[in-house]
Parts: C-alpha cells; structure tokens; sequence
C-alpha cells in the first residue's frame, strides 16, 4: 500500500521509524513537507499575514492528489495541530482518504482530537507496532476497530483500544529511515539525527514526559536504552553515500549510564568519526565526561538549565540541582573547548525579573550561549495543574491549550510573551556587539527601556544560532533554510500560474 506523511519543515525521527517499519513489510512511504514560510521555528522572521501568501498547503495537497495513496500519517504536536487540521481539511475535500493522527499532542487529548470529522483515527502512544497493524488491516480489509492503541470514533462513539506495552527492545526496531528526509531537501541533508534511548529519568511538569510516564504507568520500563553496536551500526549504514558532516544526539539524556557512553565513544571515535552536539543532564557533568566528549568530537552540549533560582527550580519544576553546579558543568565543557547553550524558561510561576537579571549576568560572565523560550503549557502535563493553582490559568484557558488555539511556535515563543521577554532577548542582541562588561554595567538601565518590536526576537534567532555553533555549521543551516524558502515559494508560484492557465482554458 502507499502511505504518505505529512510534515512540517523539522526532522521527525518517529515518522521515519514509521515508514522503516511499513517498508519491511512491503509498503510504500513518501513524505509531503508543508515549509511554513514566515512561520516555522526555524531563523526567519515569523508573520501569519506573509504565511497566508505563500502557504503551500494548496501544492501539498495538489502533490497528494497525484500520489493516491492509501492512508495519510501526520505526527503533531501541539503548537502546529491547528496548522495540521487546516490541511488535513483541505486534503478531505479532495481526497477520500483514511487520515490518521499521532505524536503527543492526539496522544494526550484523543477525545479532543476525535471530535474532528476529518480525523478518522488517532494513534495513541508509540506507533510502530500499532500503525503497521492498521494498515495491514486496511490492506486486508478487516476490521479496523479492535486493534490496541488506535482510537477511532463511529456512530456510537469514540472507541477506545487498550495500549500496549512500550517496545522494550529498540535494537529490535528496524533503523530510521533516513531517506524519507533526505531526499526531500538539502536542509535534512547535513546533520544525521539519533536517538540512542527513549525516555527521561525526571519529571519536569512542562515536559511531555511528565503526561508520557502516567500514560504509561505499569506499561514496561520507561528508560531504555539501544545496544552499542545497534546505534555504530546505524550510523555507518545511515551515513554510507550522504552528505551528512555531523551528528545530532537527541535522546533527552544523552549522559546517563557513563560506563555506556565511556564504550560507545570507543567505537563511535574509530568508526564514525564525525562532529556531534547533544544534550545533557548538567548535574553529571564534570572535566573527566567532558575530555570523553571532546576526544569524541563534541562541538555543542546544550544544558536544561531552565530557571537560575533554585527555589523555583526545586518547588516547581522538580529539578535538583544547585546554581553551583550549573557553573560546574559550564566550566567543564569550556575547559575543554566545547561550545555550551543554556536553555532558559521564562514565565515559570514564582520566577521574576531578579532572577532574570541573575541568569543574564552569569551567562555574560561566563560568555556562553543563552536561549530563553517562553514558558508553553501542552495538554495534562502538571505544569497545568500549577499554572491553575496560581489562577494563572481557568477552564477557558486549558480547553484552548486542549484543541492548540492561540499557540506560539515553540522556538523563542510560547505562551508567555510579554514585556519581559522582549527585553531579555534586548540584552542578549546588544551583546553580540558591545562587550560583557558593559552589558553588565548597563543591564538595570536597558530593562528599564521601553519594550522593544518582536524584530529583536527574530534578530536574535541568527545570532543565537552563529554563537552556539561553530560558523561553517551555522552558516550551513541559514543557507539551507534560504534554499527551502526560495525551493518552496518557487513551486507556490508556479502551482498558482498552472491555476490561473487552468482557469483560462475553462474559459475560452
């Protein structure tokens, strides 16, 4: 059978897993991209008026319709449902075709998700297993309604289907298939994405992991972790014949189990032999972890950090470390020469601008890379809970979170964007060209300025990203990201003169 998935402009490894496995089993997969011109997460500047003119949902679906295929896959989160819904709406009118959605958003409100007619089914969870049993069914045109972990609504309601134990054994799983990305666009082709675990140890309330665990309480181990010689052997054979110049380490904790990574780097150094980034749990962090990293080629560690006040960080967000031990890890890695990026929250309840202003100054102190992303609640996650107990939040609010209204795209957005945040990103603009020290000195003075334009966000997006990376690799996604504009609005435009040649004949 012939699947297609839809996307966004980001890399989504449970898509390829997806497609790996329905490809063992004999199907076809292609992926169909909708670019989000002026509004991805990506380093250009968003604007929905701009989007409107150069959205390429119309060619998506007109490229769909050539396809044919047999089911449509979408993996969503929150901050792109709504997004994806719009599509999904404008292939039904075109295309008789099953729809079927996953990923955390569907995953944590299927009764929400489900009330939408152009939404046939929803896969809860991990889907591996689950969407290759649907489609089998499919193929074999059986009965659909009875298979664990899809949930699908008929004339009598919504069909709720058990789930699944979590795949405990991932060197079981065939390897991504990379080639879904690759060859849609030079921008998936110059860093290999890996993930060499599923699951996190912690329980941050903003985190999809904080719903992920309860819905899989007693549903095997959370954390697992794939075998040395899975992961070498995916990567030599993923990046045989590709461009690919570097590695992307995306598990959630790529630092946990050293004596795992002390063997790994042994291979990975002698086989692999590409720069990599990743990101770890701070609080293991010291000089021994980060000599292992950079003798393995770690050019970029990112670290949680969250929020820089440590009543905050332990009473709400349930993350145990201390302010020292930030700076701890932060020495560490520069001792070593590895390039450090703090990811920072703002708007978490009980934070203010003086511990905002104390994250600023120790990060221009310590002249690293600081990213602050509002503060974005996602469906049943504590973090909700919180939020309402502070009256921060009322039914209204988490029933709009519920269906992804109003959301912020995730990157240096969110829910929280106000005064504040613009003037955080203020500070970390000028300092990109006037020195720490007068930053430091003058730091009171430009808070006290009127709110700057969003422009300082998007302005800062680039320069976040020519900081935290080295140059060549930067440079390499800014480009890239420009080809993919000027690829797409290429294809909208000439998708829009064939329908206006199309109108004429019908005319004349």
């Amino acid at each position: 059978m012939k699947i297609a998935f839809v996307s966004g402009p980001f890399e989504s490894l449970g898509l390829e897993y997806l497609s790996a496995v329905l490809k063992a089993d004999g199907h076809q997969t292609k992926l169909f991209m909708e670019p989000c011109i002026l509004r991805d997460d990506g380093v250009f500047l968003q604007n929905d008026r701009l989007h409107n003119i150069f959205d390429c949902s119309d060619y998506l679906v007109n490229e769909l319709i050539k396809y044919q295929p047999a089911v449509i896959g979408m993996s969503v989160v929150t901050d792109y449902y709504q997004l994806f819904l719009t599509i999904a709406r404008k292939i039904k009118k075109e295309l008789n075709v099953p729809i079927v959605l996953g990923g955390v958003h569907p995953s944590a409100v299927p009764e929400e998700v489900l009330k939408e007619d152009v939404v046939d089914y929803i896969c809860v969870g991990e889907g591996e297993h689950a969407f290759l049993d649907l489609v089998s069914r499919m193929k074999q045109e059986t009965r659909t309604d009875n298979i664990d972990n899809i949930w699908l609504a008929d004339g009598r309601g919504i069909i709720k289907n058990k789930l699944r134990n979590l795949v405990d054994d991932l060197d079981a799983l065939p390897f991504p298939d990379k080639d879904l990305y690759y060859r849609e666009s030079n921008f998936f082709r110059y860093t290999y994405s890996c993930m060499t675990s599923r699951g996190c140890f912690y329980n941050c309330p903003y985190c999809f992991n904080n719903y992920w665990k309860k819905l899989y309480s007693n549903k095997g181990g959370y954390f697992r972790r794939r075998s040395i010689d899975n992961v070498i052997e995916e990567l030599s054979q993923g990046m045989q014949g590709k461009k690919y110049t570097n590695v992307r380490f995306c598990d959630d904790i790529f630092n946990h189990e050293k004596d795992w990574l002390n063997k790994f780097f042994d291979l990975y150094t002698k086989e692999i032999k590409k720069s990599f980034d990743c990101q770890l749990w701070l609080k293991a962090v010291d000089t021994d972890l980060a000599k292992i990293l950079k003798n393995a080629g770690c050019y970029l560690v990112e670290l949680g950090v969250q929020s820089f006040s440590e009543g905050v960080r332990t009473a709400v967000l349930d993350r145990r470390y201390s302010n020292r031990d930030i700076e701890t890890a932060i020495d560490s890695l520069k001792s070593q020469g590895i390039r450090v990026s703090c990811d920072n929250i703002y708007g978490i309840p009980g934070e203010n601008h003086i511990h905002i202003k104390a994250a600023l100054k120790f990060y221009l102190k310590k002249d690293v890379s600081a990213a602050f992303y509002g503060l974005r609640f996602y469906p049943k996650t504590k973090m909700i809970d919180i939020a309402k107990e502070e009256q921060l939040l009322n039914d209204e609010d988490v029933n709009a979170i519920n269906s992804g209204k109003g959301a912020s795209l995730f990157t240096f957005g969110g829910d929280s964007l106000n005064s504040g945040f613009l003037k955080i990103h203020r500070v970390l603009f000028l300092n990109n060209f006037l020195p720490s020290k007068l930053i430091l000195k003058k730091i009171d003075f430009l808070f006290n300025l009127p709110t700057p334009s969003m422009i300082i966000i998007q302005l800062q997006k680039v320069f976040f990203l020519l900081k935290s990376r080295p140059l060549k690799i930067a440079g390499e996604r800014v480009k890239i990201r420009l080809h993919l504009y000027v690829q797409y609005s290429f294809l909208k435009l000439k998708h829009i003169i064939s329908k206006k040649i199309e109108k004429y004949r019908i005319r004349n």
